[in-house]
């Protein structure tokens, strides 16, 4: 984050944000929870989302061991 708003700094310290009625806001976090991750007052008001793929436990394979059930796998599979 501390690069993104650097880069926003810069950005209205070349007029980007103020009187051309542009605002800059980032927000961090699961862009898949986009609706409950933006304020009430910015959705349906976002011109721009820039997102990376999840590399977490969405991406890469978990085990799950229980007594009695084994070893199940999930978020193993990419795509459908």
């Amino acid at each position: 984050m501390e690069v993104v708003n650097a880069n926003l700094d810069v950005a209205r310290e070349q007029g980007v944000d103020g009187d051309d009625g542009i605002d800059t806001r980032v927000f961090n976090g699961d862009a898949r929870q986009l609706m409950t991750l933006l304020p009430p007052d910015c959705v349906g008001q976002v011109a721009l989302v820039v997102t990376s793929p999840p590399y977490g436990p969405s991406t890469h394979e978990q085990v799950s061991v229980a007594p009695g059930a084994g070893v199940q796998k999930y978020h193993h599979l990419y795509g459908d």
